[in-house]
């Protein structure tokens, strides 16, 4: 059986955005997901190669403790895990880069510094093609969490953004989201 909503004339496009806002929303998850899956395919793929490059040469791997990868590092291996990063793309798609490299809520500042690493044309921290990068990374901090597109917590007296579902529904960060700084 059909379910239908009547609206008033006048909210029809009221929730046609809205409809419009949530699909994007899911096509937006869906396309991470699918990058999540096709990246975590590739280097299934490398591993098996490395293994069999291994077993062939007779060579033994080296063994890298957890807490020798830097976030430096985190950033490097990120195209494999995220995709490639976004350099021509929206300031919103760098920091959900940014963001979903580093898995843990960040505040704008390193938001910034991520993005900085990645745009070396940015310069040093003088700059005016920093300093207007800076404004439009607050800046799109800031509307996104007013559209409840991103969620913050202050944490040690600064504001540390991270994606919603980072968040339990009492708002609380859920603890594998947690920043180590």
């Amino acid at each position: 059986m059909d379910k239908f909503i009547k609206v008033k004339d006048s909210q029809v496009q009221a929730l046609l955005a809205f409809y419009d806002k949530e699909l994007a929303a899911i096509r937006e998850k869906m396309e991470a997901t699918q990058a999540a899956l096709n990246a975590i395919e590739l280097s299934y793929q490398d591993a098996v190669e490395m293994v069999n490059a291994l077993k062939d040469n007779n060579t033994e791997a080296i063994e890298v403790e957890p807490n020798e990868i830097s976030r430096t590092s985190k950033i490097d291996l990120s195209t494999l895990l995220h995709g490639e990063y976004p350099k021509t793309g929206s300031w919103w798609d760098r920091i959900r880069w940014v963001l979903r490299s580093q898995e843990m809520v960040m505040s704008a500042a390193e938001i910034a510094e991520g993005i900085y690493r990645l745009h070396p044309e940015f310069g040093d921290a003088d700059s005016d093609e920093r300093k207007l990068a800076a404004v439009n990374i607050f800046s799109t901090l800031s509307n996104k969490f007013k559209d409840n597109r991103i969620s913050r917590i202050k944490e040690n007296g600064e504001y540390k953004y991270g994606f919603n579902e980072w968040f339990d529904a009492k708002n609380m960060l859920i603890e594998k989201y947690f920043s180590i700084y």
